[in-house]
C-alpha cells in the first residue's frame, strides 16, 4: 500500500537543482532504452514461466531486483572505446526444497531452459550466481538469477540463491545456496527515500512481476537522483576499470547518509558529506556498510583494497565538486565548467541544451514570466500570477 507521494518542487529555471534534474534526465534511461529492458525482461520471464516446459512443475514467479526496481538505473555510455553497460536483474523464485534439491542442478535446469531458445543460447553466458544474457548492441545484459524462497523467513519474502564457490566442497543442498533478500532490501529503500510500501506485498504473487515505470527527474524522489548522480561519478572515474565500486556500496551508503532533503543539490551535498566523513573517520580501516537486511554481510568489504581507496578519492572529489558548485556564481560560464568536472561535458551540455530549448518554448508560447525581486519561472498558462508577470514575446 503506497502512502500519498509528494513530489519534489519544481526549482526555478537555470538554478543548480534545476541544471542537475536535467543532468539527471541526461545521464538515465532513456524511454527507448527502458522500454526495451522491459521487453526483453518479459519476454525472457514468460519463456521460464511458460506452462508444460521443463521449469513449469516448480512454478516461477519473476521478478525484477536492483536498479531498474528501485528506479536508480544510469544509461550506458562508450568513451574512447571504453564501455560501460546497463543491466536489469530478474529473479526466478522456484518453488523447492532446498534441503533437497542443490542449488546446482537448479542453476543447470534454469540454464538448460534458456538453451532451449536458440536466440537466448547464443547470447547466454554462465556467471557466478547467474545466467547472463548479453546484448552488445544495446550496451545491456540480463541477469537471470535461479532462486527459490528462504524456509527460514516465516514471510516467505527472502529467498536463496546458488554458491557457486560451494558446488565442489558443500556436498549437502542447503549449504549449496546464500541468502539473499533483494525485496526487503527494495522496501528499505523505498522507506529512505520517503516512499512507504508494506512489506508483505513484495512477496510477489504475479507469475512475472513487472518493471517500474521510467521516471522523469522533476517527479523522481530526491535520493533515487542522488544515487543516479554518484554512480554517473563512479562510471566516469572507474571507466577501462577492470573492477568498480558495486551500486549496492553506493546506494546503501547514500540511504544512510540522506536526511530528507527537498533540494537536490543540498541533499546531494549533505549526502557526500557524510560519505565522504564517515570513510575518513573508519581509517586506515574500512567503512562499515552493513546490509540492512543481513547485517552480518558488510558491502565495503567485497572491493579489492586499490578499489576500495579509488573510490574513497572520489567520494572525497565528489563532495568537494558539489560545494564548489553550490558556490559558484551564477551564469553558464561560470556553473557549466564546475559541473563538467565530474559529470562531463557530454551530460552537462546536454542540460543546457535542454534549458535553452524549454526557455525559448516558453518566451514564444507567452509562458516565461519574471518573478517579483528578479529570477525567471515558467507558467503553466499564460497569464500573470501572484509576484509573477509573464514575458512579452517579442
Amino acid at each position: 500500500m503506497w502512502n500519498e507521494l509528494k513530489l519534489p518542487k519544481s526549482p526555478a529555471p537555470g538554478t543548480l537543482d534545476d541544471l542537475l534534474n536535467r543532468i539527471i534526465d541526461a545521464i538515465q534511461l532513456t524511454t527507448e532504452q527502458h522500454n526495451r529492458a522491459e521487453k526483453l525482461y518479459k519476454e525472457i520471464g514468460e519463456w521460464l514461466a511458460a506452462p508444460g516446459t521443463l521449469l513449469a512443475p516448480y512454478f516461477p514467479d519473476i521478478f525484477p531486483q536492483g536498479s531498474m526496481l528501485m528506479r536508480t538505473t544510469v544509461r550506458p555510455m562508450s568513451i574512447d572505446g571504453e564501455e560501460i553497460e546497463f543491466d536489469l536483474d530478474l529473479v526466478g523464485r522456484h518453488k523447492i526444497d532446498p534441503t533437497v534439491v542443490h542449488s546446482g542442478k537448479l542453476y543447470a535446469m534454469v540454464k538448460q531452459r534458456l538453451e532451449q531458445n536458440p536466440e537466448y543460447k547464443k547470447r547466454l553466458e554462465a556467471k557466478g550466481r547467474c545466467l547472463r544474457l548479453k546484448y552488445p548492441d544495446d550496451l545491456f545484459h540480463l541477469d537471470v538469477i535461479p532462486a527459490c524462497s528462504d524456509p527460514a523467513d516465516s514471510q516467505q519474502v527472502a529467498i536463496l540463491i546458488p554458491d557457486k564457490d560451494k558446488w565442489r566442497r558443500e556436498q549437502h543442498p542447503r549449504s549449496s545456496y546464500k541468502e539473499s533478500d533483494p525485496l526487503r532490501y527494495a522496501d528499505w529503500f523505498e522507506q529512505r527515500t520517503a516512499i512507504l510500501q508494506l512489506v508483505t506485498e513484495k512477496s510477489v504473487s504475479a507469475s512475472i512481476a513487472p518493471v517500474p515505470d521510467r521516471e522523469s527527474a522533476n517527479i523522481k524522489a530526491p535520493l533515487r537522483k542522488i544515487v543516479q548522480i554518484i554512480k554517473r561519478g563512479r562510471d566516469l572515474e572507474f571507466i577501462g576499470e577492470q573492477e568498480i565500486p558495486s551500486s549496492i556500496l553506493i546506494t546503501t551508503m547514500a540511504s544512510r547518509a540522506y536526511r530528507g532533503e527537498e533540494d537536490l543539490a543540498e541533499g546531494l551535498d549533505s549526502v557526500l558529506r557524510a560519505m565522504n566523513a564517515a570513510i575518513k573517520i573508519a581509517r586506515p580501516n574500512r567503512v562499515a556498510v552493513p546490509n540492512p537486511t543481513n547485517p552480518s554481510e558488510d558491502f565495503a568489504l567485497a572491493p579489492s583494497q586499490a578499489c576500495y581507496d579509488k573510490f574513497a578519492k572520489l567520494i572525497e572529489k565528489m563532495s568537494a565538486w558539489i560545494s564548489k558548485a553550490r558556490n559558484a556564481p551564477s551564469g553558464r560560464r561560470n556553473i557549466e565548467p564546475v559541473l563538467e568536472e565530474v559529470m562531463g561535458k557530454r551530460a552537462v551540455a546536454k542540460a543546457f541544451n535542454s534549458l535553452e530549448s524549454s526557455m525559448k518554448t516558453a518566451h514564444d508560447s507567452g509562458k516565461l514570466g519574471a518573478i517579483a525581486g528578479g529570477g525567471l519561472t515558467i507558467l503553466t498558462e499564460s497569464k500573470a500570477s501572484s509576484g509573477v508577470q509573464p514575458v512579452r514575446s517579442s
